[in-house]
């Protein structure tokens, strides 16, 4: 019988040994963590001011945009997008928020209406609704 030894089964990616070269292009990150991230049963959904604490340390990373809501979701998906579009936008964040969205225009507009009030820009990432 063939076993496998635990260092052919874990890789730790912290063993470098100084031979990892740089990617050729820049690497961009899209953070799931105040929305997609949620969705787990362990998960809790943390306050809005924890959420913005979240967003701001992601900026403190060097993340790029951010999934920051599904609106559809309801009124306090909608707050919370709301909450955050207004901080990105008074603390002049250098990071894009996008929401997620399915195919449907109820789930579009909410986005629209929550980018037309803040004047940012907010990216709809569209998911078909199916399981």
């Amino acid at each position: 019988m063939v076993t496998m030894q635990e260092i052919e089964l874990i890789h730790d990616w912290n063993d470098h040994n100084g031979t990892q070269t740089k990617p050729a292009q820049r690497i961009e990150f899209d953070d799931e963590t105040l929305r997609d991230g949620l969705q787990s049963p362990s998960a809790f959904d943390p306050l809005i001011r924890e959420k913005l604490d979240i967003l701001h340390l992601m900026v403190e990373l060097g993340i790029q945009a951010a999934d920051i809501a599904l609106p559809a979701a309801g009124q306090r998906a909608i707050d919370d997008a709301d909450a955050i579009l207004a901080e990105i936008a008074s603390a002049q964040l250098p990071i894009f928020p996008n929401c997620a969205a399915r195919t449907v225009i109820s789930d579009i507009e909410p986005i629209v209406d929550l980018s037309q009030k803040h004047g940012l820009a907010v990216e709809v990432a569209c998911f078909i609704g199916s399981s």
